[in-house]
């Protein structure tokens, strides 16, 4: 981390990320499954490795969606609190929202004149920022992330016609409903697991390659229609190079949530951030210090 007088910049020297869908059963019966949770134990138990071998001072964490939603999101919380010894903060969804624009913000120049549109495409929840420069004038935390959206429409492998066409009208009248344009955004971001693997798709890239890329809506339009035609399993195989294990199942419907942003906000390009809620977090935790 660098800092000056007047912001902040972040430099990370390690960074990992795992992809365990903590909610994947969740929007059934609102229970964190214990296989779930298992799975999450041996990836946290993976971090607190390269947490040592760092010899990190200063830990912090938070949850977002899954706890919020889940009957025993306090017991998981409390059970990997154990685990890690330090305290989880579950995330409002309003909190969610602005750590994940305060990310965005890092390392980037603002221009005070611009209206800028900024989404978080999650798993549970779809955080959506609009702002004059670095002042926020909507924040909304939207219930169609990737993973709750395709447990509740797409139940077949591939989905049908009608049950994405039943998908793309809900997260249509989601997005109409909470979000009132009131200017039009200038620019636009995009940040999440499934935005970052489409541009490593679209562009052949790496991860690391994937920020401040340009995605237009005909490429999003041209991949969508070529995930409708495969199930899961043919796009981890066909796509694997440029995917995190586990993210295939929830492509598609994360490009269906960004094909939609984009339509609403009357948006031709948007461009991919690898910077959100944990750069947020970051920040606000040198700020602290």
């Amino acid at each position: 981390m660098l800092r000056s007088t007047s912001s902040i910049r972040i430099s990370p020297i390690f960074r990992s990320a795992r992809i365990n869908q903590l909610g994947h059963a969740l929007h059934a019966d609102k229970i964190i499954s214990s296989e779930s949770i298992a799975q999450s134990q041996e990836i946290l138990s993976e971090y607190l490795r390269y947490i040592a071998l760092h010899n990190c001072i200063t830990l912090t964490a938070v949850a977002t969606s899954v706890f919020r939603d889940s009957l025993n999101g306090s017991e998981t919380k409390e059970l990997f609190e154990k685990q890690i010894n330090i305290p989880i903060t579950i995330l409002t969804g309003a909190q969610e929202a602005r750590l994940f624009f305060e990310g965005i913000c890092v390392n980037r120049s603002i221009d005070p004149k611009l209206v800028y549109g900024c989404f978080d495409i999650g798993g549970g929840s779809t955080e959506c920022i609009v702002s004059h420069g670095k002042t926020i004038v909507q924040c909304t935390s939207l219930p169609i992330g990737c993973l709750r959206s395709k447990h509740g429409f797409l139940h077949k492998n591939p989905p049908s016609i009608d049950e994405i066409s039943l998908l793309t009208r809900h997260i249509h009248d989601i997005i109409k409903k909470n979000i009132v344009i009131a200017q039009p955004v200038s620019s636009s971001f995009a940040f999440g697991g499934t935005i970052t693997c489409l541009a490593r798709i679209i562009c052949k890239k790496s991860a690391e390659e994937t920020e401040n890329i340009i995605l237009t809506k005909e490429q999003l339009l041209t991949t969508c229609k070529h995930f409708s035609l495969l199930s899961d399993t043919e796009i981890g195989i066909t796509f694997g190079a440029f995917l995190d294990k586990g993210r295939e199942t929830v492509l598609r419907t994360g490009t269906i949530i960004a094909l939609e942003l984009m339509n609403h906000f009357n948006l031709s390009t948007i461009t991919v951030t690898n910077q959100g809620i944990l750069f947020g977090t970051l920040k606000q935790l040198f700020e602290s210090i």
